[in-house]
């Protein structure tokens, strides 16, 4: 009741987003007459019982929670007529159109394209469907093209190791459902400019300001960050950048949100404040100032997050401008409900989108009663605590998603924000100076180069925190359950020392105990568990031996040196048991021979790369065969071998070659690259 008395429009938007979340997870497809009676029948039901408040109000959960799952449903384009997967039949001739910026990679340049038409029989067959292409690197491409290519789309695959990010499953959130690579050959260029010419501009001018921000600061990686914070172009931030930016706590302000936009705002307000002949015209403010946001919006190529961020602040600036009659809760509510209903409702599936809105919420509710436990004089130690009291809200808000979906906590964020908060507002504001009067040459030249030092100062101080002791603790592994009680004990606590309510502290201990029986009962699972995990990676062969609390990871000397790959593949599924690499798990290198393990009373071969013999006459509970030489048909049917594990580095065609004399030789056949990675739990 408190939230609807706070917020009214929570009683529509958060059974409506129920509705969303409840499609992402069981999608089905409803028929357009069908759709339209339900929708109709709810509406006439809502009109009886309007002056039947209470029933009203119960009623109403259920109705909002049938559109948005009617929303979503409708937005899904495999539901749609002619879906491009059922007219798929191995290399395609397809006519596609690139809707978005291609992103250059190391090989490929990456495009999202939409299918328009298929070639079958001859003849073009209009369809409807989404997918990624890689286009080979030495190809020009542009937003807007229509291109005749021939490739194999193949359908995205969900996660092949345990814990392992299910990008099948974000991308359906965005309509995509294929993938596929086209070579130089099998492409070629049939018009330009089909897509929005405001999207295509916004696109161009991005370009066009990246040059001229290259022209005074042409290092490499300054440039990355320049191009990140003022911008929104993150394609050149290298992957320790990017590392170092998170150690921090910093990583919001390489991310064009709405601290940016925010900046935008505070400006402009400032600077009409300056010419009160402009400010009291409230209709001529509020135009300026939204002429301003989305001016920036385009600069910075409209991203799905500037689009929000821009958004919300439209929706503050007509409560605040033209004297609305709202609360900002309400109005943050209804700037959601018009995403979901406008840019689409799986938009609230986006991380950035959580995060953005719960920290803006956090902020709002959070910080004036923080700020109001201390009242100082001296104007620099108030400006400390301000942002000190901002930080601590917005990371109450947002750390236990930062907790779920990526496993970490910057330890020295409330350091690292005093100077990058700063740092932002200086280098957007420079930045945008820069760009406005550059081709004033001394001028011009000298606010480039105090945008140059102020980037270099920021990468400076991000580096200095990023390499303190302990600047970021990794490895945090939460459920989905875990989540909510979180969220549950912090609104609690926050209730019950906010509205000083006795009940509040009942309910936050209910939650406490709750959440600390979980956590006890996970860690004494994990205390007793034992698995065997053959990991599903194309490069090398990798193997995992946990025992209760502790482990081991066999792996080559490059894998085991290669970060992301193991971050990619292994380590999600060693936090999810309570495992850190370097601390409780030791890493080991693989013999380019072959390795005979005992676990949980199991015999197992490992065979990898060349080998002159083969063992004969023994028994083996499992066979590991990663990529290597040949192996004679004699080891299969001179040893007893319970199972044979083919990993992920073994090529298709050798993969099948060995299921062939596996299966003749009765022997039970696990494939890691169709089935993911093999996990033996003991039961014991």
């Amino acid at each position: 009741m408190q939230l609807i008395r706070l917020i009214p429009l929570s009683r529509c938007i958060l059974p409506f987003i129920g509705g969303v979340i409840l499609c992402s997870y069981f999608p089905k497809s409803i028929s357009t007459p069908i759709s339209i009676g339900l929708v109709l029948l709810s509406c006439l039901l809502l009109t009886i019982l309007k002056k039947q408040r209470r029933v009203f109000g119960i009623i109403a959960i259920p109705v909002f929670a049938l559109f948005g799952y009617l929303l979503a449903e409708s937005s899904i384009l495999r539901f749609k007529d002619n879906p491009i997967g059922g007219q798929l039949s191995g290399k395609d001739t397809l006519l596609i159109e690139i809707v978005e910026e291609p992103h250059i990679k190391e090989n490929s340049i990456k495009a999202e394209i939409e299918v328009l038409e298929i070639v079958k029989n001859d003849s073009f067959l209009p369809v409807n469907g989404k997918a990624i292409i890689y286009f080979d690197d030495t190809l020009s491409l542009s937003y807007g093209d229509q291109r005749l290519v021939t490739t194999q789309l193949n359908e995205i695959e969900g996660p092949k190791n345990p814990g392992q990010f299910d990008y099948k499953r974000y991308l359906f959130h965005h309509h995509i459902y294929h993938s596929g690579y086209v070579s130089a050959e099998m492409d070629s260029l049939l018009s330009e400019g089909n897509g929005n010419p405001i999207q295509a501009f916004a696109i161009f001018a991005r370009q066009k300001l990246m040059e001229q921000l290259k022209e005074v600061i042409p290092q490499n990686d300054e440039h990355a960050i320049a191009s990140a914070l003022i911008l929104g172009y993150k394609d050149e931030l290298t992957s320790q950048t990017r590392s170092a930016f998170a150690s921090a706590g910093a990583m919001h302000v390489l991310a064009v949100s709405g601290l940016h936009v925010g900046i935008i705002y505070l400006v402009i307000e400032k600077l009409l404040k300056i010419l009160p002949v402009l400010y009291r015209k409230k209709w001529l403010r509020g135009s300026l100032l939204l002429g301003g946001i989305w001016s920036y919006a385009i600069l910075t190529g409209l991203s799905a997050s500037v689009i929000r961020a821009a958004t919300m602040l439209t929706f503050v600036v007509f409560a605040t401008v033209f004297n609305r009659h709202t609360n900002i809760y309400n109005t943050i509510a209804a700037s959601a409900f018009f995403i979901l209903l406008v840019f689409g409702p799986f938009r609230i599936m986006e991380v950035g989108m959580q995060l953005s809105y719960l920290a803006v919420l956090g902020i709002i509710l959070i910080q004036p009663w923080l700020s109001s436990f201390l009242t100082i004089e001296n104007r620099i130690l108030r400006w400390v605590w301000e942002i000190s009291c901002v930080s601590v809200s917005a990371q109450l808000a947002t750390a236990p998603l930062g907790f779920l979906y990526f496993h970490q906590f910057p330890n020295y964020f409330l350091l690292s924000n005093l100077a990058v908060i700063p740092c932002a507002f200086l280098i957007l504001t420079t930045g945008l100076i820069y760009l406005a009067i550059s081709w004033v040459s001394v001028i011009g030249g000298l606010v480039g180069l105090a945008l140059k030092y102020e980037v270099r100062f920021l990468n400076f101080v991000v580096n200095l925190v990023d390499q303190l002791p302990n600047s970021i603790l990794a490895g945090i592994d939460i459920t989905v359950l875990e989540t909510y009680l979180i969220y549950f004990i912090i609104a609690s606590m926050l209730f019950a020392f906010m509205a000083h309510k006795k009940k509040a502290f009942f309910y936050l201990t209910g939650f406490l105990i709750v959440f600390l029986g979980y956590q006890i009962f996970e860690k004494y699972a994990q205390s007793n568990q034992q698995l065997f995990t053959v990991y599903s990676t194309r490069s090398d062969p990798a193997l995992a031996f946990i025992n209760g609390n502790s482990g081991n990871v066999h792996s080559t000397a490059s894998f085991l040196g290669n970060e992301d790959q193991l971050l990619f593949h292994v380590d999600h599924h060693l936090w999810k048991r309570g495992l850190l690499r370097g601390e409780s798990v030791s890493e080991k290198k693989v013999k380019q021979d072959s390795s005979v393990y005992e676990f949980d009373n199991k015999v197992i071969l490992h065979l990898f790369g060349e080998r002159e013999t083969y063992p004969q006459n023994l028994k083996f509970d499992w066979v590991v065969i990663s990529d290597g030489g040949f192996i004679p048909v004699e080891f299969f049917t001179s040893n007893k071998i319970d199972k044979i594990i083919l990993d992920a580095t073994n090529s298709a065609g050798r993969r099948k070659a060995l299921t062939e004399i596996a299966n003749e030789n009765n022997i039970e056949v696990y494939d890691v690259a169709k089935e993911g990675a093999f996990v033996y739990e003991s039961n014991h």
